[in-house]
């Protein structure tokens, strides 16, 4: 009894063993063209997932690849960050500062004060959009008009964040810069390593 114990047990421990060994499954966007790059990855609510690369956008199905046919100016672009909109239209920020929205593979540009990588998109449920940048900071749009954040010392952003509080987060080289849109003018924030990490937002 005890040996059939200890054979049962063994197994066990096998399969739990395999359990732990994690699934990788490599895919190849376009085969022959090792100068593709992945730079950025989105899911859509349909489960889609769009593929920035150095060399335009990709839709992925589960399936097969699709490039996403672009205006000219867009096509062979490096894209650097997907995300959505409110309505769910997809944004897309591009390495050279170009931001433009695509509903049903239909391009809208949008205007842009920035000539750099477009690192993070965020859109506020009142409509502002919010853009960091790596290079030349932050910007907001209300309405058609775009600001710059002013006074932030670090132009190095990489990662911007909704907190619950309503407040945004910024990723910067200088530190966590927590930024408040509902005062006016917009005032921020900035945590570095002198000053320590917030204990209240």
């Amino acid at each position: 009894m005890k040996y059939i114990a200890f054979i049962c047990f063994f197994l066990l421990m096998r399969l739990s063993s395999y359990s732990q060994h994690p699934f990788f499954r490599e895919i190849t966007i376009e085969q022959g063209n090792d100068d593709l790059k992945a730079t950025t990855l989105f899911q859509s609510d349909e489960g889609l997932i769009y593929i920035g690369t150095n060399q335009g956008l990709y839709r992925y199905d589960g399936f097969e690849f699709e490039k996403i046919v672009l205006p000219d100016s867009l096509q062979n672009s490096k894209v650097s960050i997907i995300t959505s909109s409110l309505n769910k239209d997809l944004i897309i920020g591009l390495e050279n500062g170009v931001i433009f929205k695509l509903k049903n593979d239909v391009v809208e540009k949008l205007k842009s004060p920035i000539n750099s990588p477009v690192k993070s998109i965020l859109e506020l449920e009142n409509g502002t959009l919010w853009i960091a940048s790596y290079g030349e900071g932050v910007f907001y749009r209300t309405g058609s008009d775009w600001h710059r954040l002013a006074g932030l010392s670090d132009p190095f952003v990489y990662q911007l964040l909704l907190h619950n509080t309503g407040k945004i987060l910024a990723a910067t080289d200088g530190g966590l810069v927590i930024i408040d849109p509902q005062t006016k003018p917009v005032s921020f924030r900035v945590f570095d390593r002198k000053t320590g990490c917030p204990t209240i937002l």
